[in-house]
């Protein structure tokens, strides 16, 4: 397992990705789309206790509106994301009252190892609904603007705030993740 070397001491997002790799394509959701896939991931001389200290990630990220739709995981902590963030390049619709936001959910795994999750966005029941081993694991309204097109991405990743030293995101821990089949199918 190696360990985390990659870090930017400016641009958050760019400091959290380790090694991501996108879908070449994009998915529309349409009426409504759910996404499952096995993730587990496991850490190595990450802060026990603090997922955002290293995780793998599977990544729903709809460039359009800066909306992320994800899930996080390592050991036997996962974590429902749900976001609107200001990724570079992309000019954002103004929406009211928050402009930028990021809500976490985090549950506790009845043991470490390879889970199943699953994201449903059902746009004419205004929610998405997160799922691991067929359990919840978040539900929420979907956001009053339209979702567009959504690119995927597997990752190893940290999530810590920049300082005003800079990253703070490398202190020699890494993050072995696993992915299995992802299905994606229309609702």
């Amino acid at each position: 397992m190696r360990r985390f070397t990659r870090s930017d001491d400016r641009i958050q997002i760019f400091d959290n990705a380790k090694h991501v790799m996108f879908s070449t394509g994009s998915f529309a959701v349409g009426s409504g789309i759910r996404i499952s896939w096995d993730m587990g991931a496991e850490g190595l001389g990450c802060a026990e206790g603090d997922l955002y200290d290293g995780f793998a990630s599977f990544l729903c990220l709809d460039l359009t509106t800066g909306t992320a739709i994800d899930v996080f995981c390592r050991d036997s902590l996962c974590a429902a994301v749900f976001a609107r963030l200001p990724f570079p390049g992309v000019k954002l619709p103004e929406v009211a009252p928050l402009k930028y936001w990021a809500l976490f959910d985090e549950k506790e795994l009845p043991a470490p190892g390879i889970h199943r999750y699953s994201i449903a966005i059902e746009p004419p029941l205004s929610q998405i609904t997160w799922t691991v081993d067929d359990e919840l694991l978040r539900h929420q309204r979907l956001p009053e603007y339209a979702l567009g097109p959504l690119m995927f991405g597997l990752g190893l990743m940290t999530e810590k705030d920049l300082t005003n030293d800079g990253s703070i995101s490398c202190h020699g821990q890494g993050v072995r993740g696993e992915w299995g089949p992802i299905t994606i199918e229309e609702l």
